[in-house]
């Protein structure tokens, strides 16, 4: 499978840095190296961890980590929404993917398992938009898979919100949206979200008129950015983009109130999984925590 692939080319990857930083002259804001991509991708998921902390995904090596720490619980929790989409993606002719903010193309991996588990035989393209070019040499990796499975696949190294005041794209009948409005909120793009909410709509939701599905994952809490999903709602509506959407959240059991927003998934379990080893590298913890808003464009 894509995940396994991925996870194990980037593992041997992120071993061959050995101790050394994957910058060579490390670029860490404090001016010396963490010494642990973990502790640099914290920083970078809880801001205001540190007094001087890493806001980027600007390290090879971490980003390494990065895949084989959060793949199985990412590809998971949009697995969890494929499921529960699974009678609204049925009536599809073909599956056109678009994955923004892509990294490394979860949501592709959690759709080659919902395609196989439900006997799809629609043909598949996948695009991933991701302005880090870092990512280049998974991307290239994943390329030879699709290659090798009937997949067809296009990356688009660009800003998503630039493409788009230029470009469209008339084809796309699955979005996907992963981690991405938390990384502008955290960062100096908050201003952009609402921007990049009137471009997705114009330049690809309104485009075809055949029903599209789109996704949003990530972390639940209205402190990044899950409080912006209700004016993506309202922006549809003023489109006159009819439809329906469901808000689901996975019940860890330690969840407040505010966190409980419409529909608990059946459970928070992963369906993808890692050997011991990669467990303890990499300290994973598979088990799903998103917040999600899933929207049926019909």
């Amino acid at each position: 499978m894509l995940i396994n692939d991925i996870i194990d080319f980037c593992d041997k990857k992120y071993i061959t840095f050995g101790d050394k930083c994957g910058c060579g002259h490390c670029n860490h804001p404090s001016g010396s190296c963490s010494g642990s991509c973990y502790d640099c991708l914290y920083q970078i998921h809880y801001p205001n961890s540190s007094a001087v902390q890493k806001l980027e995904y600007d390290c090879p090596k971490m980003i390494y980590h990065y895949v084989c720490q959060y793949s199985t619980r990412y590809a998971s929790e949009i697995l969890y929404a494929f499921n529960h989409e699974a009678h609204f993606l049925s009536q599809f002719q073909q599956y056109n993917i678009m994955s923004i903010g892509c990294g490394a193309c979860a949501d592709l991996m959690a759709f080659e398992m919902y395609y196989d588990e439900n006997a799809c035989c629609q043909p598949v393209s996948y695009s991933g938009y991701d302005v880090n070019p870092l990512w280049k040499p998974v991307h290239n990796r994943i390329a030879r898979y699709c290659d090798s499975n009937s997949i067809s696949r296009k990356f688009f190294e660009v800003d998503a919100i630039d493409y788009f005041q230029k470009f469209y794209n008339d084809s796309t009948n699955i979005i996907v949206i992963s981690y991405l409005i938390s990384y502008l909120y955290n960062t100096t793009h908050k201003n952009d979200i609402l921007q990049f909410f009137d471009l997705l709509i114009d330049n690809v939701i309104k485009r075809n008129g055949s029903p599209k599905i789109i996704i949003f994952n990530d972390v639940n809490s209205c402190y990044r950015g899950r409080d912006y999903f209700p004016q993506f709602i309202k922006k549809l509506e003023k489109n006159n983009l009819h439809g329906s959407y469901s808000s689901m959240y996975f019940d860890t059991g330690n969840l407040n109130s505010f966190q409980k927003v419409g529909s608990a998934h059946s459970s928070c379990l992963p369906f993808f999984s890692t050997n011991a080893e990669l467990t303890r590298r990499y300290h994973i913890d598979g088990s799903c925590r998103s917040a999600q808003m899933i929207v049926e464009v019909k």
